[in-house]
């Protein structure tokens, strides 16, 4: 596992055991959201969605889904009906055991990442406790000539 820079995350969904009743859960409108808040929190563009292990009806919530989500990102989902696909766009050194690959298995990987974040205990703690303090933010101008003026202005149709 390496630490470095990021220019893109590319994403390998298992649909393994994923039952209807999760299914349910996962409304168009929720998805939106956690788009919304991926985009605007975490700001690393999505290069790729590989959903491996799908049953039939991922299809048609893909149909749905492709009326919420923006059109660039919905090109970049592949539907992988073996691990071909994945064989293909990644190195055997980086993909997991169970998918085909030399790496650990997908258990070890998640307990290095647990080890990984743990180490970063303190300053996760540090960020908690982090605020903004107030009193340092500058005043805002009620109107000022030079800067112009603060406020929501809404665009008048004058005849």
């Amino acid at each position: 596992m390496a630490e470095d820079y990021v220019l893109g995350d590319v994403f390998v969904l298992d649909m393994d055991g994923l039952t209807m009743a999760y299914l349910i859960k996962l409304t168009p409108m929720f998805i939106v959201k956690v788009m919304a808040i991926y985009e605007k929190v975490y700001s690393i563009p999505i290069k790729s969605v590989y959903v491996i292990n799908s049953h039939p009806f991922i299809k048609k919530i893909l149909s749905i889904l492709k009326t919420v989500l923006k059109p660039k990102l919905f090109q970049k989902i592949y539907i992988c009906k073996d691990m071909r696909l994945l064989h293909e766009n990644f190195p055997k050194e980086m993909l997991p055991q169970e998918y085909g690959g030399e790496e650990k298995s997908c258990e070890a990987l998640q307990e290095l990442i647990k080890v990984k974040l743990h180490e970063y205990k303190d300053r996760f703690d540090q960020l908690d406790e982090t605020k903004v303090n107030e009193r340092l933010r500058p005043e805002k101008l009620k109107s000022d000539e030079i800067l112009g003026f603060y406020g929501n202005f809404k665009k008048l149709n004058v005849d």
